[in-house]
């Protein structure tokens, strides 16, 4: 995965984060990302452990 982004936007639409105050979707955006450097492989980023997919509507 080159960029984070792809996970940044599923998430915001997912959990409705767009609501939450500019700031606190600053502190999170960074968080995300910090907590996502353990991942980082070259110049992009490799998630090794399997994860869910699912699909949802609103």
């Amino acid at each position: 995965m080159d960029t984070l982004d792809p996970l940044i936007t599923g998430c915001w639409d997912w959990g409705n984060l767009h609501l939450f105050p500019e700031d606190k979707q600053d502190d999170i955006k960074n968080d995300f990302v910090k907590n996502c450097d353990s991942f980082k492989k070259g110049k992009g980023y490799s998630f090794p452990h399997s994860a869910i997919i699912g699909y949802g509507e609103k």
